[in-house]
C-alpha cells in the first residue's frame, strides 16, 4: 500500500529544521572525533527522494512494514552517502536514511579531520547536485535546501536513541501523514 499526502508541493516535516540549519554549537570542534545525527533536507521545489511504502500496522524490521521507495534521486543520495569514506577515511557512517523530503545521517567522526565536518557535508551536497544535474541536464535544479541541522552526540544512550529514531522514521512520517 502506498501513502500518499507526499506529492513536491507538500509542507515538510523536516522544514521546522529549517529555521536553525546554520546554527553551529559555539566553540565546539567541528575537526575532533565525535559522533553527529545529521539531518539535510530538500530544496522547495525539488522532486522527492522517495515515496512511502508498507503497511502502517507491521512492526518496523518486518517484510512489509512502512519503508521508503527510493526514487533515482534518492538512490543517487544514498550511494554518495555509502561513499563518503572514499572522500573523508575518517568518517564512519553507522545509519543513514532517505526520507521523501530529508536526508538523516548518523556518522561518527573517527580521528581528527583536516577540514570541518560542515566542509565534508557541504562536499556531500554538492557532489550529489553536481552528477544530478549530469544525469538531468537541468542545471539549474537546486536538491538540498541552505544549510544542514547537527546533533552532537554525548552518550551510549542518545546514540541508541538516534539509531532509533533513524530506523522508525518511515513508520512516524506515515503515522503523521495517516492521522493529519
Amino acid at each position: 500500500m502506498d501513502i500518499k499526502k507526499s506529492d513536491s508541493n507538500s509542507v515538510s516535516p523536516a522544514a521546522s529544521f529549517r529555521h536553525h540549519s546554520h546554527r553551529r554549537k559555539k566553540g565546539h570542534d567541528y575537526r575532533a572525533p565525535w559522533k553527529y545525527h545529521i539531518t539535510i533536507v530538500k530544496a522547495p521545489g525539488c522532486q522527492m527522494f522517495g515515496r512511502l511504502t508498507g503497511d502502517l500496522l507491521v512492526k518496523t524490521g518486518n517484510p512489509d512494514c512502512v519503508k521508503v521507495a527510493l526514487s533515482p534521486l534518492g538512490n543517487l543520495i544514498a550511494k554518495e552517502i555509502r561513499a563518503i569514506r572514499n572522500y573523508t577515511p575518517e568518517i564512519e557512517i553507522y545509519q543513514y536514511i532517505v526520507m521523501p523530503d530529508h536526508i538523516h545521517i548518523l556518522l561518527n567522526v573517527k580521528t581528527r579531520m583536516e577540514k570541518p565536518l560542515g566542509f565534508v557535508i557541504g562536499n556531500l551536497t554538492g557532489r550529489i547536485g553536481r552528477k544530478w544535474r549530469e544525469l538531468t541536464g537541468d542545471q539549474e535544479m537546486r536538491i538540498f535546501d541552505e544549510g544542514y541541522n547537527d546533533r552532537i552526540i554525548y552518550t551510549h544512550r542518545s546514540l541508541d536513541a538516534v539509531f532509533k529514531y533513524i530506523r522508525h522514521n518511515p513508520y512516524r512520517l506515515a503515522a503523521a501523514i495517516s492521522y493529519s
